[in-house]
């Protein structure tokens, strides 16, 4: 087991509005080398479910437990200071949008997480190459983000969010910004990087396609999981 939620809840508080609650007692447990789709209108929770499980943000109630170093951790109850480690060690995101930093060359955004986590710059560089070798971008090494096209951009990011060999790895939409074509090219590289590396994924998507390659295919309706 690598993640586990239980009865994890969360509701917004607007300025004027009553509370509107998004998730409603999620319970889902994600093993080594499993691929999961989570498919569901916009509105249903899913974006809001993966960054719980990525500890961009804090349930309301319930527990997130990941797999640190042998032992299920409770994310509630870490430090900020060990939970920022984990979050750059043990958990790898991919979202719709790129978000590479536009100044830096693409092996320089895939060393960030590396050097994050306190690796030297010769490692990180290294470590970089072989995972843009990886996504077919090794020739792509020295260009900045907007010499890259889209798809080539979304294959640096998801270089990026493996290169530290998280155990957990989350997708937002990660082909709902790209025409077919690299849409296939992206996930067939996601999808079996994840599989080397036996990290849990979990894809939230709009795409009935992407979610057919899943293990485990689950759908989200009105902050709930169903099979």
């Amino acid at each position: 087991m690598i993640v586990r939620a239980r009865g994890v809840t969360k509701s917004y508080h607007g300025a004027d509005a009553a509370p509107t609650s998004v998730l409603k007692g999620v319970d889902l447990t994600v093993d080594a080398g499993t691929v999961i789709s989570i498919m569901g209108p916009s509105g249903a929770g899913k974006s809001t479910l993966l960054h719980l499980l990525g500890s961009l943000d804090t349930p309301d109630d319930g527990s997130i437990e990941i797999l640190v170093d042998g032992s299920l951790v409770d994310l509630n109850k870490l430090t900020a200071s060990a939970l920022a480690r984990v979050r750059c060690t043990s958990i790898g995101i991919v979202h719709q949008f790129h978000h590479l930093l536009p100044e830096f060359t693409a092996i320089e955004n895939v060393m960030m997480p590396a050097r994050i986590a306190g690796n030297s710059v010769r490692e990180s560089r290294e470590r970089a190459r072989l995972m843009l070798e990886k996504v077919a971008l090794g020739h792509r090494c020295d260009h900045l983000p907007a010499e890259l096209s889209g798809g080539e951009q979304q294959r640096v990011a998801v270089a990026r969010a493996l290169i530290n060999s998280p155990m957990l790895v989350l997708a937002d939409e990660p082909t709902g910004n790209l025409d077919s074509a690299n849409a296939h090219q992206v996930s067939d590289l996601l999808i079996d990087l994840v599989r080397q590396q036996r990290a849990a994924c979990i894809i939230a998507t709009h795409s009935a396609e992407l979610a057919a390659r899943a293990d485990v295919r689950l759908a989200m309706t009105d902050g709930m999981v169903v099979v």
